[in-house]
């Protein structure tokens, strides 16, 4: 379990980032957002370069956020909803060398941890069409799960009996068919209620430590808000709900 030092300097990282306001560079940010999204010149000055930093910091903040929410930090939520915002309005800001529908993907599971489910589904709807690679993250996100059950199943053949794809290590590819197992056991759990979703959300977790040596610079942040979702979804099932209380029922009865 984290130390207080360590709740410390979350929270300061956290109070620092000005995160009920929208300082000026975020704010130049949000425009250049609304220009490329109805088609207006992009702001002038604005670059790759801009870009960049505007991503890094975001990644820095949802990491230091997500770790803040983890710990149970009151911070950690709106880190995480700045963070979200950044990741959306960055989807229109303009860089050709990224791929755009991993950027929309970590913003909407930023929202979904966050505690903003319908901005989540927002912001996948937006951007449609996806690319099918990102289908299942899709359907996912969304807490579409009757979609998210029939993608699992479909991805499955894909996924087993081959060797590692382009971009992959061996590492990964053996964990791709953990990661569909997980997300089977997530969809068994909001159904019928699986006991296993807890194994299932720490497996997810031991993926996203895998995908930190990936290249990239968010894979692991995706991966890590991906396990992190199955906590949320496990906890806030209506199955967990009911359960809950007809155990409190049973005990106030007693």
């Amino acid at each position: 379990m984290p130390d207080e030092s360590y709740n410390s300097l979350l929270t300061e990282f956290l109070g620092s980032q000005n995160l009920r306001a929208l300082p000026a560079d975020i704010a130049k940010l949000y425009s250049q957002h609304v220009r490329r999204r109805h088609a207006q010149p992009s702001l002038r000055g604005w670059d790759d370069t801009t870009w960049r930093s505007h991503w890094e910091s975001a990644l820095r903040l949802a990491d230091a956020a997500l770790g803040a929410e983890e710990v149970g930090l009151s911070e950690g939520n709106e880190g995480l909803r700045r963070a979200a915002e950044i990741f959306e309005w960055l989807t229109d800001a303009g860089c050709e060398s990224v791929e755009i529908d991993e950027v929309l993907l970590i913003a909407a599971a930023c929202y979904q941890v966050a505690g903003y489910p319908a901005r989540a589904s927002g912001v996948i709807k937006a951007a449609r069409p996806l690319k099918q690679e990102v289908w299942l993250a899709e359907a996912y996100l969304q807490g579409n799960f009757p979609e998210l059950f029939h993608r699992v199943r479909d991805h499955w053949s894909e996924f087993t009996g081959v060797g590692a794809r382009d971009g992959e290590t061996e590492l990964e590819s053996r964990a791709h068919p953990g990661i569909l197992r997980s997300l089977g056991v997530v969809c068994a759990h909001m159904r019928w209620g699986d006991s296993r979703v807890g194994e299932a959300a720490q497996k997810l977790s031991h993926f996203s430590a895998v995908m930190q040596h990936r290249r990239d610079d968010s894979s692991w942040l995706l991966a890590r808000l991906f396990a992190r979702i199955a906590q949320v979804y496990s906890n806030s099932g209506l199955r967990t709900v009911v359960t809950g209380l007809r155990a409190h029922g049973d005990t106030s009865a007693n």
